[in-house]
């Protein structure tokens, strides 16, 4: 009997950047679950999925922006709206293979 494919996952908790801000080339892919609405700066999460991605990786993206800093002024955050990070998407390295809105 054949040995089973092993895969290899990660899921933690705590800030993004600074438990996989260091990795380089490590995943083939990213999904990104109502999550990128918590970054304080979500070009340095856009940057840091790039660096992280295998050549050829897939980021894949489900939920909405409701940037969860906007009533805390104290928190800094940078909150685009779709169109935004739409047209900010490519200069990061990424392509839309599919966009579903419902």
């Amino acid at each position: 009997m054949a040995e089973p494919e092993k895969y290899d996952f990660a899921m933690a908790s705590g800030e993004f950047l600074d438990v996989f801000g260091e990795q380089t080339k490590k995943w083939d892919c990213i999904v990104t679950c109502f999550f990128i609405d918590t970054a304080h700066n979500v070009l340095e999460y856009m940057q840091t999925f790039n660096k992280i991605l295998k050549v050829g990786g897939l980021w894949v993206n489900i939920g909405p922006l409701h940037w969860h800093y906007s009533e805390q002024p104290s928190e800094g955050q940078v909150q685009l709206s779709l169109e935004e990070i739409e047209h900010l998407v490519p200069k990061f390295g990424f392509e839309f293979r599919k966009k579903e809105m419902k």
